[in-house]
């Protein structure tokens, strides 16, 4: 079985009117939201509006458009 030890200053518990305990549990159930952490970023993709389907369509023909042909021809030969 797998052991995690928290260290919780008991003033912390004071000023919070809650046990030692309830903080921990407290914080083991918030989700990290720090940049870059997977909640945050969740966070923000859900926030984000999702693009009319025209401006996906003009990227795909952008990137379409943008790669370049490749020819059989051996760039290496003279």
């Amino acid at each position: 079985m797998a052991q995690l030890t928290l260290e919780i200053p008991e003033s912390l518990a004071v000023t919070q009117n809650k046990s030692v305990e309830q903080i921990a549990l407290d914080h083991l159930r918030a989700p990290d939201t720090s940049p870059g952490s997977p909640s945050a970023i969740l966070r923000v993709i859900k926030q984000s509006p999702y693009p009319d389907s025209s401006i996906v369509d003009e990227l795909e023909a952008a990137i379409r458009d943008g790669r370049l042909v490749s020819g059989e021809q051996n760039i290496f030969e003279e």
